[in-house]
């Protein structure tokens, strides 16, 4: 099924083609203002779309390149959804080419087999090692081997500052990925003027050299600071001062070499499960004919994006840009790969082309350029995917509520909501996502501002009063007004056992209808896991009479995307089923019409997803 949507959407740019009225409406004079009253020379980029009748009601450099900041992370969660499933785990995995275990002695080599999980701890490893003893293995005679999926290039993404990489939203993102590869040190102040502050590590499992030249200074001094330094061996160097009776001071680092430390943890974690090895513990590749022993799937991908986009994690979303460039464009992965798979996928599954843009990472640290348009795009396909539109719109963080929007736009007077990414740099700051009107109208917006002087915070109030506006403002009647569901939907996270089950409902019952319906018809309904299709042999009075049956049933789908497949999108076949749909109250913005090239003819396919 996955082919055949890929055929579908090979050639089409964004779904649906969006008509700008910005200039009649009192939206647009009541935004310019809203600028001009903050920054009048600001470099903003802004686009607004309503979802329902999809008009745009305001832009201003909406084609215009602005650097998106952590707002790339939207680009990584949609196509990571849309090619893995929101149900894709990670696996790690432990195997052996013994043949057996004699006297609790396993005679041979354990594998440790990695895939690259972002989301992998020491508890992970730990209860991984511990089912050893469900084996009776109390000794390991030969080496414990690790392997990692082969990635080619930096563990930086091209652009990363220098100055970046001591710090935890910018660490390594290697094949080996253990506690996010960062560690946290609390620095507190000493009793006494001049005193050696004391320095804390977590976690505690992996012991770290620590080279503590950090003073404690007087109450009153303003110009302290505290550097932060870690070398390839991952011994810390912690100096500056910090000032007596000031709060502790917490930092999280990047592990400089993760190879030396899940190796130091995996010789500890051994120890404390009393296991014994014998041989050195090493990198290779695992023999195809290792047997398992044991394994440890990750939390599901509706999960790692739900922490992606909520939290703004860097490494998984790094993790996951990586881990697409490795399955979509072939071993070993690395950041051009990610870039080129993650523009395919998009194209390929949702119709949304950014090939135009310049994406090198997945996370958003390094340099990145898009438009407001492109983000739009985006977020207005992601609506229409049946299968990750809800895991999708999910993560995205709410004002006043939780993750990097909790303490932005909190509004006690009513229960208007936003759901947005977040994006900041030094000089950068964007907002994008969904919010609600005070008429129940659906809105998808961006917000680019670069090049902001001195701190992009008062920046960031200017995102908040353009939301808070909108969000506190009836647009009038631009379109029919959305069903609760539709407001459900973006207003709560829900799990994806419930979506999945929702769909199938929706699916199962659709299904049973079609089927009563078509019955001793040429129409064939053929169902997949995640989609209906109806193979119409032709179109004719008998096949239209036929289809006008069931038009009633397809409304639900309306929401999503109804596709028709033809030979020639522009053929009087496909213009009759077209008519004979939106005659029965569909709208015909959400039908999509596609050519597939082929050299035989084709049945007309009508795909409800």
């Amino acid at each position: 099924m996955r082919k055949l949507h890929q055929l579908l959407l090979a050639s089409l740019g964004f779904l649906l083609v969006a008509t700008s009225f910005a200039e009649q409406t009192p939206v647009a004079a009541q935004i310019d203002q809203l600028i001009q009253k903050m920054d009048p020379n600001v470099l903003i980029g802004i686009e607004i779309l309503d979802l329902n009748s999809n008009q745009i009601l305001y832009e201003k450099n909406a084609n215009q390149y602005f650097t998106p900041a952590s707002n790339i992370k939207l680009i990584t969660s949609a196509a990571a959804l849309l090619y893995l499933g929101p149900d894709f785990r990670f696996n790690t995995a432990l195997l052996t080419d013994a043949e057996k275990v004699q006297d609790h002695v396993l005679q041979g080599n354990l594998y440790l087999k990695l895939s690259g999980d972002p989301t992998l701890t020491e508890s992970d490893l730990k209860q991984l090692l511990q089912q050893l003893s469900n084996h009776s293995i109390k000794t390991i005679q030969g080496n414990l081997v690790i392997e990692t999926p082969t990635y080619d290039g930096s563990p930086y993404a091209p652009g990363t500052m220098l100055e970046d990489t001591p710090y935890y939203y910018a660490a390594k993102n290697t094949p080996l990925i253990l506690n996010q590869n960062v560690i946290t040190v609390t620095v507190n102040p000493a009793s006494q003027i001049n005193g050696s502050a004391y320095i804390s590590i977590t976690p505690t499992t992996v012991p770290i050299a620590i080279h503590n030249q950090l003073i404690t200074a007087a109450p009153e001094e303003k110009k302290c600071s505290i550097q932060y330094k870690m070398d390839n061996n991952n011994d810390l160097w912690v100096s500056g001062c910090i000032p007596q009776q000031s709060m502790a001071d917490t930092e999280y680092l990047a592990i400089q070499n993760p190879l030396l430390y899940a190796q130091v943890m995996l010789k500890n974690l051994l120890k404390e499960a009393s296991i014994q090895l014998n041989g050195k513990i090493l990198t290779d590749t695992t023999p195809a004919t290792a047997k398992m022993i044991a394994s440890h799937p990750s939390i599901q991908l509706f999960d790692i994006v739900y922490e992606t986009l909520k939290n703004s994690n860097n490494i998984f979303a790094d993790a996951l840009f990586l881990k697409l460039g490795e399955l979509f464009e072939g071993k070993p992965s690395n950041w051009q790969k990610g870039t080129h798979a993650v523009k395919k996928i998009l194209f390929e599954d949702a119709g949304v082309s950014i090939f135009a843009s310049k994406i090198t990472d997945g996370s958003g640290v390094s340099s990145n350029l898009v438009t407001p348009h492109q983000i739009v795009s985006l977020l207005s396909a992601m609506t229409h995917q049946f299968n990750a539109s809800y895991e999708f719109i999910a993560g995205l963080p709410m004002n006043s509520s939780y993750g990097s929007l909790q303490e932005r736009m909190v509004n006690k007077e009513n229960d208007r909501f936003v759901r947005a990414k977040t994006g900041t740099m030094s000089d950068t700051t964007a907002l994008s996502g969904y919010l609600e009107t005070a008429d129940n109208k659906l809105l998808i917006f961006s917000i680019m501002i670069n090049h902001t002087v001195k701190s992009s915070d008062k920046y960031k109030k200017l995102e908040d009063e353009i939301c808070t506006y909108l969000a506190n403002t009836k647009i009038g009647n631009l379109s029919a007004k959305p069903s609760p569901k539709q407001a459900e939907n973006l207003t709560k996270k829900i799990t994806y056992t419930n979506s999945i089950e929702s769909k199938k409902k929706i699916l199962n019952s659709a299904e049973t209808d079609l089927r009563k319906n078509l019955i001793n018809t040429r129409i064939s309904v053929i169902r997949n896991e995640n989609s209906l299709m109806l193979i119409v042999p032709s179109v004719s009075d008998q096949t239209l009479s036929e289809l006008s049956k069931i038009a009633a049933i397809l409304k639900p789908f309306s929401n999503s995307l109804i596709t028709i497949v033809a030979k020639n999108k522009d053929s009087i076949d496909a213009s009759k089923i077209l008519e004979l749909l939106t005659h029965d109250g569909i709208d015909k913005n959400k039908i999509l019409i596609v050519s597939e090239n082929s050299a035989l003819p084709e049945p007309i396919r009508i795909i409800l997803s």
